[in-house]
């Protein structure tokens, strides 16, 4: 049946707009040319520190438009993902992978792909659900393969660059409304401000989005329970000092807040349907985020040949976190809080260098990143003594601070040595210190009788802090050979290190810091791009070889409550390609495909318990989590009878594993999406559907038996045993309406 699906979705995509020729419809020579495909459109890439057109960047790119965020049916940065090759989301909407690597890394603490907005780095934390307002950008640019030499920390599965619309001089406009059958919304304007007339003007963004969710919550009788809200406002000023100085300003604040899609139930499996969406927690399961963030921006144009400009970025982001411990309608468990708060700093200045052969950049970095984290929650460890489970009800709280400081040089060459060869070069010289500090309250609730105070000893060891600060210093280097084999297509081979950053891992049960190092990728790739048929066809080509070594592994030292830490012990590898094709029938037609493939491994990825000398997990030849082996994606857009627009996308992701331990596997999923409007030079209106025919697969499955216990439960009383169900799925059919009004 999926593969109907797919079938189906392909040939909506594909022979639409030919039905309607048939019957006698034909090409719109009067639609208005700012929602026209052009064959000559020259796409720039500009997140690589120097300025490129899309067949002269030899990295894998995918570039989404202002034109083509609004065509289609995306409402979030996620939606985007579905049709761009070897990029997929995770674990429901908190995260993304890039070929198959994701970005909050498979193991280890920190991130391995970043996100920008405007320059800005964004954590990890603020892509999750409602993730970032893609209303008013001017492109989103996802880079796959490390990108460490421009990036620096934490690129090394790749990068995503979005840049918001820029002020311009004039009193122009836009609005957006939306709402789904569901009792989903958008509210959205953005306005221009000419303040003095090509000097300085001023731009203000709000864009207010509710989702409504498909969970219902039977304890509490709730149908909202995974709603997700997100409101986001922009200030963007533009001065124009002289047409060789200019100077620019943003501030964003987004304030976010959603509930839990995984569904949970207590009973027999034979009363439970996870596709019924209904789960029966009966403590409140919900995140509040606040995001601020600020960019100033001088550019100074020396002469031809010299530019200079300088990037100072500052964001604020709190998290705060309530759960359900026990996941269940009884009150066993206090109910558990999360509250972390970032601060992140930065500084680059780029000089910039053009001639007929050698186009450069030079750039220092600085950055400055605090964080701060309280976790306080009730959790039953059950802990193995002889031939005796012991099982301990521990109440603690645990406080964590990390400040992460860095320095570096880079440059990137692009030099030409004639008509036919053409070079990049690239460094990256990079200094980070890492300060940590732990420290964890803990507390046995539960009486274990003659257990007590050997359990309450292990437990005062867990309560020592651990902290404590290191250094890492490191080269990365970039370099790709490009040989013009005729005007319109190019061969290109690339090296490239990809790099995670090292750090400290606090082992709370024994109050110890201990470093560890920075782990790398040797990436080989192999890249064609081509024009063909006039540049109306273009086919793009990336393959690559990874050989991942001193991966950062979360190990478990012993089964002491805490007794983990962060260690060099891992290596993995993964190959694939990626194909991207974009043919622009005429100026009213443009299809495009996208094909991904990506084989990941495990080449060694253990943990052994120090004490017995047991193994506790041996995950070497599994697959990468989330790491999809097949995408594909195809994607038209179509504009007939004058006012009229008709757009499909149809994709497909094929099954994979959900964890490292590679024992659930998430079944492939097809989905088409589907958009038909009437637009004029003023107003739009459009229908359409997400996941058209309904096709949903869950995400997670889980069958397992546990106890709520209570604080003064007899010793080693398993008690209350009870049967614990529940999954997570994707989203359901959306049927919606949208409108877009414009002013000048």
């Amino acid at each position: 049946m999926k593969k109907n699906y797919l079938a189906m979705s392909i040939a909506i995509a594909l022979f639409a707009p030919s039905i309607m020729a048939a019957q006698g419809t034909k090409p719109s020579d009067v639609a208005k040319q700012d929602k026209k495909s052009s064959n000559i459109e020259v796409i720039m890439v500009k997140g690589e520190k120097i300025s490129r057109s899309l067949q002269d960047t030899t990295s894998s790119v995918s570039v989404y438009t202002q034109q083509d965020i609004e065509e289609s049916t995306s409402v979030t940065l996620f939606d985007l993902f579905a049709t761009t090759s070897n990029v997929s989301t995770a674990n429901g909407d908190s995260g993304f992978t890039i070929r198959g690597i994701s970005n909050q890394g498979i193991s280890g603490t920190s991130d391995l792909a970043s996100v920008y907005l405007d320059g800005a780095i964004i954590p990890s934390v603020s892509m999750t659900r409602s993730g970032l307002s893609i209303f008013d950008l001017e492109a989103v640019e996802i880079l796959k393969g490390p990108q460490s030499t421009t990036q620096g920390r934490n690129a090394l599965a790749g990068a995503i660059h979005l840049r918001t619309a820029p002020a311009d001089y004039d009193f122009s406009g836009r609005s957006r409304i939306s709402a789904t059958a569901n009792g989903d919304y958008q509210l959205a304007i953005a306005q221009n401000i000419n303040l003095i007339d090509d000097t300085f003007a001023a731009r203000i963004v709000v864009d207010k989005r509710y989702n409504k969710g498909f969970v219902e919550n039977t304890t509490l009788d709730r149908d909202d329970w995974d709603q997700d809200k997100l409101t986001t406002v922009r200030a963007k000023l533009r001065y124009d000092a002289s047409d060789d100085l200019q100077f620019r300003f943003s501030y964003t604040k987004a304030d976010k807040f959603y509930g839990s899609e995984m569904l949970y139930a207590r009973g027999d499996k034979a009363d439970f349907n996870l596709f019924d969406r209904k789960t029966v927690q009966n403590d409140l399961v919900q995140t509040v985020q606040d995001e601020q963030i600020a960019v100033f921006n001088i550019e100074y144009q020396l002469n031809d040949q010299w530019s200079f400009d300088a990037v100072s970025t500052y964001s604020k982001i709190e998290y705060a976190r309530i759960n359900d411990p026990d996941n269940t309608e009884l009150s066993g468990f206090t109910a558990g809080q999360y509250d972390s708060t970032e601060y992140s700093f930065s500084q680059e200045f780029k000089a910039h260098y053009n001639n007929d052969w050698l186009t450069s950049v030079f750039a220092l970095y600085h950055s400055n990143i605090r964080s701060s984290s309280f976790n306080k929650r009730t959790r039953l460890i059950e802990y193995p003594f002889g031939d005796t489970i012991i099982p301990l009800l521990l109440k603690y709280q645990l406080t964590n601070s990390l400040s992460n400081k860095n320095l570096a040089f880079y440059t990137s060459n692009d030099i030409k040595f004639n008509e036919l060869w053409s070079m990049n070069l690239g460094l990256r010289f990079d200094t980070e210190t890492v300060t940590t500090f732990s420290q964890n309250n803990a507390k046995r609730i539960n009486n274990l009788g003659a257990y007590n105070d050997y359990i309450d000893g292990l437990v005062r060891d867990a309560t020592s802090p651990g902290q404590g600060e290191e250094t890492y210093n490191v080269i990365l280097p970039r370099v790709s050979a490009t040989y013009q084999l005729t005007d319109d297509i190019n061969l290109s081979a690339i090296y490239s290190t990809g790099y995670r950053s090292g750090g400290l891992s606090v082992n709370v049960a024994r109050g110890e810091a201990t470093p560890y190092d920075a782990e790398y990728n040797d990436t080989y790739e192999l890249a064609i791009r081509s024009a063909w048929l006039d540049n109306s066809l273009i086919v793009n080509a990336n393959a690559f070889v990874y050989k991942w070594n001193d991966q950062q592994v979360n190990i478990t030292r012993s089964p002491r409550p805490f007794d983990n830490e962060t260690r060099n012990a891992g290596a993995s590898s993964l190959s694939g390609l990626e194909l991207d094709v974009t043919y622009y029938i005429h100026d009213d037609w443009k299809l495009s495909a996208a094909i991904g493939y990506n084989d990941t491994e495990f080449d060694d990825f253990k943990s052994v318990d120090e004490t017995t000398g047991t193994m506790i997990f041996d995950y070497t030849g599994n697959k990468f989590p989330n790491a999809a082996k097949y995408t594909a994606s195809m994607t038209s857009s179509y504009r007939f009878s004058d006012n009229w627009f008709l757009y499909a996308d149809a994709s497909y992701r094929a099954e994979y594993f959900n964890r490292a331990e590679n024992e659930y596997q998430v079944d492939s999923l097809a989905s088409v999406n589907f958009k038909l409007g009437y637009e004029t030079d003023m107003w739009d209106v459009y229908f359409y559907v997400k996941n058209l025919f309904d096709n949903e697969v869950a995400l997670s499955e889980f069958d397992y038996n546990d106890f709520i216990p209570t604080q003064n439960q007899p010793i080693l009383t398993k008690g209350s045993n009870h049967r614990i169900l529940g999954g997570e799925l994707t989203d359901p059919r959306t049927i919606g309406l949208e409108f877009n009004y414009r002013w000048d």
